[in-house]
């Protein structure tokens, strides 16, 4: 039998959308990671570069460590939008966004803490 449920969400992910389950949030997370990072990897042609920089500017809570799947993203969008992509590759596209809180659905639940407030700094940063 497998999982039940949805996925479970980061610690990150679980205080930028203002922890709606009010449960406590383990901090097992690397900390410290830094942000998506400039120049994108070097597999990627310069539409793919351009879409790398589009998601790094439409999803600042994008960092470090999600580089890889960022760059998966990248090369789908392309294939989609260069209209070479099959009802699988819009599936993997549509699940990829969703892990990334990248829809409108998903995008609701993320926010974004203000530099004003002081947020705990061993899970945001």
């Amino acid at each position: 039998m497998g999982r039940r449920g949805p996925p479970p969400k980061s610690a990150r992910l679980k205080l930028l959308a203002g922890n709606p389950g009010k449960r406590p949030i383990s901090e097992p997370e690397p900390s410290d990671c830094g942000p998506l990072g400039d120049p994108p990897p070097g597999v990627l042609d310069s539409d793919e570069v351009a879409c790398w920089h589009e998601l790094a500017q439409v999803a600042p809570w994008l960092e470090r460590p999600d580089r890889i799947i960022v760059e998966m993203t990248c090369k789908l969008m392309m294939i989609l939008r260069r209209g070479q992509g099959k009802p699988a590759h819009h599936r993997l596209l549509q699940s990829i966004l969703t892990k990334l809180g990248l829809t409108p659905a998903d995008r609701t639940r993320v926010r974004v803490p203000s530099p004003k407030k002081k947020a705990s700094r061993s899970l945001l940063q």
